[in-house]
């Protein structure tokens, strides 16, 4: 790389640091989730030595409702530790 190309990537990162508020916060957001799933019937493939079976259009039984339930839950929260400027 030349002197040209190392002064337009030192002017680019002033004028990056430049663009960067100098105050700055962040949001405050709570998701709660829940949920069930369902399959679809696929083909099951299994190999070994000696052996290799396909199990055509296998259903699965899906049981996402029954306990343990699949649940969750986030609170992220971000406070300024600084400012700057």
């Amino acid at each position: 790389m030349g002197e040209n190309g190392r002064v337009a990537i030192r002017a680019l990162m002033v004028v990056g640091v430049l663009l960067v508020p100098g105050v700055a916060s962040a949001q405050w957001y709570a998701g709660l989730y829940m949920g069930g799933h369902t399959t679809r019937p696929a083909d099951v493939r299994v190999q070994g030595d000696g052996y290799d079976l396909t199990f055509p259009t296998v259903d699965f039984r899906a049981e996402s409702l029954t306990s343990p339930q699949y649940y969750g839950w986030r609170l992220p929260i971000s406070q300024p530790d600084s400012t700057s400027g």
